[in-house]
């Protein structure tokens, strides 16, 4: 099977998938938990980072979104990165048009893909969306950006997390575990 070449469009998460950002999520947690304390809100437990911060937006002040999207940012932005190398061997032979979907901030997917010479058809970041992955949102946008609302079936969506595949789910997109393919999509 060959998961890319079955799918007329194509998605991918970015972090741990194009590309292996080296950022210290550690110290950005510390600073999310620090934002937390100061404006005396309550973490749930069991949330990841993103979701973590959309339930704060929704439930003490849409702003907490803006303040960590600037935490993000300065952990982000110049950071060094290793390439999946096989995966954008293909997509920069490919002609098939493909969307990045990611929690990342646009400006740190634009830096980078400037670095590798890639440009894909639309990048859906951390701040384009209301609410970030494990929501379908960004993924409904590619859809619609694609004018294939009503044929999910022909996107795939391919990334690392449980919340990529959540995301997926929820649009109807097919979607496919990067660490799967090894060298089946070539």
């Amino acid at each position: 099977m060959k998961p890319l070449q079955n799918h007329k469009y194509w998605s991918f998460d970015f972090d741990r998938t194009l590309v292996e950002m080296q950022v210290d999520w550690g110290m950005v947690w510390d600073e999310v938990f620090k934002l937390f304390k100061e404006n005396s809100w309550e973490l749930s437990e069991g949330l990841g980072l993103h979701e973590s911060i959309d339930e704060a937006a929704s439930k003490y002040d849409v702003r907490v979104k803006k303040h960590f999207h600037d935490i993000l940012q300065k952990y982000e932005s110049g950071c060094s990165f290793t390439r999946n190398i096989p995966l954008l061997a293909v997509l920069e032979k490919s002609s098939v048009p493909w969307a990045i979907f990611s929690n990342n901030c646009k400006g740190t997917i634009l830096s980078i893909l400037e670095t590798l010479d890639l440009s894909p058809s639309i990048i859906v970041a951390y701040e384009d969306v209301q609410t970030c992955k494990p929501s379908s949102e960004g993924l409904e946008l590619i859809l619609k950006h694609f004018s294939i609302e009503s044929e999910p079936e022909k996107l795939i969506f391919v990334g690392d997390k449980v919340t990529d595949k959540k995301a997926a789910d929820s649009a109807d997109v097919p979607f496919f575990y990067v660490q799967d393919l090894g060298e089946k999509f070539i």
